[in-house]
C-alpha cells in the first residue's frame, strides 16, 4: 500500500470543478477535448450521444472504456502537466436523454437539501434569447448563494455535436430551462459558430476563469 508522507508544494486553491458532457467528434479532436479539459479543471468527462452525433465518432469511447489505458494515460498525462493532485474520471458513453432523465431525477431527490446543489449549463449556438458565457458569473454567484456559502454548486457543463442541437433536443432544452432555475442554456458568443470541441474548451475555460476569480473574492 503506498502512503503519502508530504506534499513537496501546498495543494492549488479550490475552485470549481465542472462535470463536462460532450458529444464526441473524430478521435484526435476528442482526445484535444480530454487532455484541454483536465488541464482546465474538469473533474470529469461523460461522453454523450444526441441527435447529431456521428456513429463514427463514438468507436473510440466504446473500445477505449473496456480496458481505458489509451484515454487514462492522456488523461494521467494531463493531470500531470496542470499539476493537478487528482485524475478526472472518465464515465461511460451515454445517451443525452439517460442524461437529462437521471438530472431530472437528482433534482427532485435535492429540492430540500441545501447543501447540495446541481446546475446543468447547456451550450447553445448563438442567441440573443440565452444568457451569454460572459454573463455566467451572474448563474455561478446564483448557484454559489444558493448553498449557502457551506458548498459549491456541482455544476455540469453540456457540449453538442458537430451541427449543433436537433430541435427536439432545443425544445427539451427550452421546457428544462423554462422550469428550474437550475438549467441555463446559455451562449457561447454571437460572432460565430464554433467548432464542437472548441466550443467544450472555451466553455470550461471560461468556467475556470469565472469560478477562480469568484473563490479569491470569497477569500478577499
Amino acid at each position: 500500500m503506498i502512503e503519502l508522507q508530504s506534499l513537496l508544494r501546498p495543494p492549488p486553491p479550490p475552485t470549481q470543478n465542472p462535470s463536462l458532457y460532450f458529444a464526441p467528434v473524430g478521435p484526435k479532436a476528442s482526445k484535444q477535448v480530454l487532455v484541454m479539459g483536465t488541464e482546465l479543471g474538469v473533474k470529469e468527462f461523460t461522453p454523450i450521444l444526441t441527435d447529431f452525433t456521428d456513429g463514427k465518432n463514438t468507436k473510440l469511447f466504446e473500445e477505449d472504456l473496456k480496458s481505458k489505458s489509451k484515454l487514462e494515460k492522456l488523461l494521467v498525462g494531463a493531470t500531470g502537466q496542470s499539476e493537478r493532485f487528482a485524475v478526472p474520471q472518465l464515465r461511460p458513453l451515454t445517451s443525452l436523454t439517460s442524461f437529462l432523465g437521471e438530472f431530472r431525477t437528482n433534482q427532485q431527490q435535492q429540492q430540500h437539501q441545501q447543501q447540495h446543489q446541481q446546475y446543468l449549463f447547456i451550450c447553445r449556438e448563438r442567441s440573443n434569447d440565452h444568457t451569454n458565457i460572459v454573463n455566467i458569473l451572474d448563474a455561478y454567484r446564483t448557484a454559489k448563494d444558493a448553498c449557502g456559502g457551506l458548498n459549491s454548486p456541482s455544476i455540469s457543463l453540456v457540449v453538442g455535436s458537430e451541427g449543433g442541437w436537433s430541435e427536439k433536443e432545443m425544445a427539451l432544452f427550452d421546457s428544462l430551462s423554462g422550469n428550474s432555475e437550475k438549467v441555463v442554456n446559455v451562449c457561447l458568443g454571437s460572432g460565430s459558430v464554433l467548432r464542437a470541441e472548441t466550443a467544450a474548451v472555451m466553455a470550461v475555460g471560461c468556467l475556470n476563469i469565472i469560478s477562480s476569480s469568484s473563490s479569491s473574492s470569497s477569500s478577499s
